[in-house]
């Protein structure tokens, strides 16, 4: 599958859960230890596409495949899979992306200090981070071309929440609940997880969003909010949650959807918590 258009860049926090689908089972998951217990999430589905999201895990709780699987003549198949892997210092040393059309790419991934560049057959990314691994800041280039590149731009409140991004005159705001964010427990770097799988949840779950953009007079133009609802478990993570219909920056609509999250409880060295 090849690197994320403009257009869903742009609606990079939901993208990626338009494309899952429903589930039967309406129980809410609660695990031991209540608000302490630290989960990880295993699948994203929801009401509308026909698919899910699927993840698996290392001991470590680092993230190492994400599958996306879609629905066909009610049977799920596998559309695509990134495989992810570490080096001894933990930092993503190269993904590998397939798809079930037999198409095969990997990303190389190399490090200078806070300077990450990231390069597969389409894409160069130039990706800045901070001391804590977070991005800062991304250029990207379509085969390397300066002259077609997006700049992307990234900031954070005292707890590590993204609270606003921006790219190509389109900004966007962020505003957060107390409760822990679906990827919380994910031991995967910060700047992979935002950059690569637009899993942007990481510390908190944001329950409104507000978009703006210029218009080709370099005006901006009257902000939509968009406010999303969660339902969670006793431990304090998202199981549900509601997405509106959300139409915006002269986008096609992303439909209005509910969706579930199953977790699994987090591990150390093997151990679970």
């Amino acid at each position: 599958m090849k690197n994320i258009s403009s257009y869903f860049k742009l609606c990079l926090v939901l993208v990626c859960l338009l494309f899952v689908a429903c589930s039967d089972d309406n129980s809410i998951q609660n695990f031991p230890g209540g608000t302490s217990a630290q989960l990880l999430p295993v699948k994203i589905s929801g009401e509308k596409n026909g698919g899910q999201k699927v993840f698996v895990y290392d001991y470590y709780n680092r993230l190492i495949s994400c599958s996306y699987f879609s629905k066909l003549d009610k049977n799920l198949s596998k559309i695509s899979e990134l495989k992810i892997q570490y080096d001894a210092l933990g930092r993503v040393d190269k993904a590998t992306q397939e798809s079930s059309e037999g198409e095969s790419y990997t990303y190389t991934i190399t490090y200078e200090g806070s300077h990450i560049v990231v390069q597969d057959k389409y894409y160069t990314r130039y990706i800045d981070i901070d001391t804590q691994g977070r991005v800062l800041k991304m250029k990207q280039y379509y085969a390397n071309n300066r002259d077609a590149s997006i700049e992307y731009n990234y900031q954070y409140d005292q707890k590590g929440n993204l609270i606003k991004n921006d790219f190509n005159n389109n900004y966007y705001s962020y505003t957060y609940d107390v409760h822990n964010g679906i990827y919380s427990s994910v031991n995967t770097p910060q700047w992979f997880l935002v950059t690569m799988l637009d899993a942007t949840l990481i510390y908190n779950n944001y329950t409104q969003i507000q978009v703006s953009f210029l218009d080709e007079n370099g005006k901006e133009q009257t902000p939509t909010t968009f406010k999303i609802t969660h339902t969670y478990n006793e431990n304090g993570y998202p199981v549900k949650y509601h997405v509106p219909n959300m139409t915006f920056c002269g986008t096609p609509p992303l439909p209005e959807s509910d969706f579930r999250v199953e977790y699994q409880e987090a591990k150390v060295m093997g151990v679970y918590f």
